[in-house]
């Protein structure tokens, strides 16, 4: 039986995708981004699913690219293999369903920019977070010095990339790469938790705001206030905004489809 490099778990409008290459501490290998885009592919087609967690098996998150597979390409197969990888975190970044980050361990490199290009991210009080690409001789890419732009000013971002060093899970907390700290027991439970609560939202507010926070660092603030009223527009007739306005004028939890 082939080996499965991303475990998919349904449960109450949440699905949990796992990082399953152990060995390497789940580093992302040609096999796992593959499966990785396909299981945020089919999530997208399921309607029941309403947000997802993103975690590794073991003790770790995502110890980045796995350098073996990255060694044997030439600079033409490097670049094509980059492509892909921005792609795919592209998706992510711009996934239209709210993801959560359940980190633990270490989350280095290209696994601490999954990390980033997720919604929110849980962390347990192990995690180690941090950029090393330069103690080994090579830059960062898939648009990280950008991402680093959102929680960081650039003397930090120098610091972090020139020195290479990690941040323990307390340091990741107080600069906004992690929203919450947990024990490790605790840790899934606390982003299910937060998941499942973000599943009982209307997935078109949230697809919405997610879109307008994004655009929010690309547009002007005159851009991005024409970008809304035009979303608002499409949102209001939407039965999701009925829903909404009339369960709360009857006092009720509403009950948004999507619609």
């Amino acid at each position: 039986m082939k080996k499965a490099f991303v475990l998919v778990e349904k449960q109450g409008g949440v699905a949990t995708l796992t990082l399953c290459n152990e060995g390497k501490k789940n580093a992302l290998c040609r096999d796992l981004l593959a499966e990785l885009q396909k299981a945020f592919q089919e999530m997208e087609q399921e309607d029941q699913i309403r947000s997802i967690i993103l975690t590794g098996t073991g003790e770790d998150f995502c110890s980045g690219m796995d350098i073996e597979w990255l060694l044997k390409e030439d600079a033409v197969g490097i670049r094509k293999a980059t492509l892909w990888i921005q792609e795919i975190f592209g998706t992510i970044e711009h996934y239209r369903k709210p993801i959560v980050a359940a980190v633990k361990g270490v989350a280095f490199g290209a696994g601490l920019m999954l990390a980033l290009n997720c919604d929110l991210r849980m962390a347990s009080e192990n995690a180690v977070l941090g950029l090393p690409e330069i103690r080994i001789g090579i830059p960062i890419f898939l648009g990280g010095t950008k991402i680093l732009q959102r929680y960081l000013g650039i003397g930090k971002i120098k610091e972090l990339l020139f020195l290479g060093k990690a941040l323990d899970a307390q340091q990741s907390l107080e600069i906004g790469f992690v929203n919450r700290l947990t024990n490790k027991a605790e840790l899934m439970n606390e982003a299910m938790s937060v998941a499942r609560e973000m599943a009982g939202f209307s997935p078109l507010a949230l697809e919405m705001l997610k879109k307008s926070i994004g655009a929010s660092y690309e547009m002007s603030q005159s851009a991005l206030l024409n970008y809304e009223l035009d979303s608002l527009g499409f949102y209001w007739g939407t039965e999701d905004r009925k829903e909404g306005f009339k369960s709360f004028l009857e006092k009720r939890k509403p009950a948004f489809t999507g619609t």
